[in-house]
C-alpha cells in the first residue's frame, strides 16, 4: 500500500516538473527599455546642442557642351587622271605657271581643299611628276564650298641607264633641255621624266667635274636626243668611259713659269671625240682630269707681247686610271724675216713653219698639206707687198711651206724653204712662187 502511493507521488512529481520546463522555455524574455535622458542628464554629458537654423546648400548648374563649329572650305577639289582615277601627291599652285605659290597638295584621295575663297579671276595650275601640269579658271558661284575636278593626261616620258666604265653610276645629274627639268640618278643608275608633252628633247648628264683648271667642255656621249610621243616612254641610255685620267705639267718661257697659258686638249675616245681645256697657274701648273683614254693631242699657247703667240704641241695615248705629266718648254727664240716673190695680183698667200729636218717638199696639194698640220710650229699671212715675218721660233731646224690660191681648188700653189733657227738671232729668207 505504501509503495502505490511512493510511486504515484513520483509521477506527480515528474508531470508538474515537465510543465514547468514547457512553460519557462517557451516564453519571451522580458524587455528592458531604458527610458530617455531628460535635459538635466543631457547638460552634463555634453550631448545637449543648441538649436540651428538650417542652411540652404546651392547646387551647381549643369555644364552646356558648345558643338564645335565646323569650317567649311571655300574650294573642295579633286584631281584625277583620265580614267578619273584619284592622283595622289599632285601640288596644287595658285596662277598659271606651275612655279606658282603652292597653296595645296592632293592626299592619297586625290582630294585638297582651300581655306581662303580665290579672286573671281584667279586660276589654278595642278601639276604632278607623271603627269602633264594644267591650268583651270575658277567660275564663282552660290554654293559653298566651290567645288572643282581637275584632270590631268598622262602624256609621254623618258627613261634611262646611266653606266661608267661599265659600271651603274649613281648620283649624276641629268637634264632635259637646257636644264628645264632635272633629276639624278638613283643608287641602280636609273632616271625617268614624266608628263612631258609629246615633241624632240635633248637629254644631257653633269658629271659635275669642272674646277677652275679641271674644265671639261661637252663630249658626245653626255648628251642624247629622244622624240616623245604620248602614252610612251622613249629610252635614253648613256654608256660613258670611266673618264679618270689625268693629264698635269708645268709650262715655262724662256726660264720662267707662264701665268694663264692656254692648254687645248683633245682626246679621241672610240665613243667620240673628247675636248677640254685648261690655264696655268701662278707657278706654271696646268691639271686636267676626269679624262676618257685614247689618242691625246695637247697644245699650249703663250701670248706674246706683240700681240702673236708661241705654241707647241705633243702626242700622248692616254690610258684608263692613268696621270701623264706632259712639261712645255719655251726657250730664247729666233726671229725669221722672209719675202715671197711670184705672187699674182691679189693672190693670198701664207706660210707654216713646220718642225723637223729640212726636206724639200716641192709643189704640195692641200690635202697633203692637211695631213702635216702636227707638225706646224707657226702659221703667218703674207702681206700684200709679199713679206712675212716669225717673231718668235724655237731654235732647231724647219721647213717654211708658202701656200697661195684658193685651197682645194686648180689654182692652188705651193712652195718650200729649209731655215734654221738660231736662238736669239734674226734670219732673212726669200722664197720664189712658181
Amino acid at each position: 500500500m505504501n509503495s502505490r502511493f511512493a510511486m504515484v507521488g513520483m509521477l506527480v512529481l515528474l508531470v508538474v516538473a515537465g510543465v514547468v520546463v514547457i512553460y519557462f522555455g517557451t516564453r519571451e524574455p522580458e524587455r528592458h527599455v531604458q527610458a530617455p535622458a531628460t535635459p538635466i542628464e543631457k547638460m552634463k554629458t555634453g550631448s545637449l546642442s543648441q538649436p540651428t537654423t538650417p542652411v540652404a546648400v546651392e547646387r551647381p548648374a549643369p555644364k552646356r557642351e558648345t558643338p564645335p563649329v565646323r569650317e567649311v572650305p571655300a574650294v573642295a577639289g579633286m584631281v584625277v587622271d583620265n580614267a578619273g582615277a584619284p592622283i595622289a601627291g599632285a601640288t596644287l599652285h595658285m596662277g598659271k605657271a606651275a612655279d606658282g605659290p603652292e597653296v595645296a597638295k592632293t592626299g592619297i584621295d586625290g582630294r585638297f581643299t582651300l581655306a581662303s575663297p580665290p579672286d573671281p579671276d584667279a586660276t589654278l595650275t595642278a601639276t604632278h611628276p607623271d603627269y602633264i601640269s594644267r591650268t583651270v579658271a575658277f567660275t564663282p558661284g552660290k554654293e559653298t564650298p566651290l567645288r572643282i575636278t581637275i584632270t590631268l593626261d598622262k602624256g609621254g616620258g623618258i627613261a634611262g641607264t646611266v653606266l661608267r666604265g661599265g659600271q651603274l653610276a649613281p648620283n649624276v645629274k641629268v637634264f632635259v633641255d637646257e636644264n628645264e627639268r632635272g633629276t639624278t640618278t638613283d643608287a641602280q643608275g636609273r632616271f625617268a621624266f614624266g608628263g612631258m608633252l609629246p615633241g624632240s628633247f635633248a637629254v644631257h648628264l653633269d658629271l659635275g667635274e669642272d674646277a677652275s683648271t679641271d674644265k671639261p667642255l661637252a663630249a658626245p656621249w653626255l648628251l642624247q636626243k629622244v622624240e616623245v610621243k604620248t602614252g610612251e616612254i622613249a629610252t635614253a641610255d648613256f654608256d660613258l668611259p670611266d673618264c679618270d685620267s689625268v693629264v698635269e705639267g708645268f709650262v715655262v718661257f724662256e726660264g720662267r713659269p707662264v701665268v694663264q697659258a692656254a692648254i687645248v686638249l683633245q682626246v679621241a675616245n672610240p665613243r667620240g671625240q673628247y675636248q677640254a681645256s685648261a690655264e696655268t697657274g701662278a707657278d706654271g701648273g696646268y691639271r686636267i682630269a676626269a679624262l676618257p683614254d685614247g689618242p691625246t693631242n695637247l697644245q699650249v699657247s703663250v701670248p706674246l707681247a706683240n700681240g702673236s703667240d708661241r705654241k707647241k704641241s705633243a702626242q700622248l695615248d692616254l690610258n684608263v686610271h692613268e696621270t701623264l705629266q706632259q712639261d712645255f718648254d719655251f726657250p730664247v727664240a729666233g726671229t725669221v724675216q722672209g719675202q715671197v716673190r711670184g705672187l699674182r695680183a691679189g693672190e693670198q698667200a701664207s706660210v707654216l713653219a713646220l718642225r723637223g729636218a729640212p726636206q724639200q717638199f716641192g709643189k704640195m696639194t692641200f690635202d697633203q698639206l692637211m695631213n702635216l698640220h702636227r707638225d706646224v710650229a707657226a702659221n703667218v699671212n703674207v702681206a700684200s707687198d709679199g713679206s712675212f715675218a716669225f717673231e718668235a721660233l724655237d731654235p732647231g731646224d724647219y721647213m717654211l711651206v708658202i701656200t697661195a690660191g684658193q685651197q682645194g681648188s686648180v689654182d692652188f700653189r705651193s712652195a718650200s724653204q729649209a731655215v734654221n733657227v738660231v736662238a736669239g738671232a734674226d734670219m732673212s729668207v726669200r722664197i720664189v712662187m712658181r
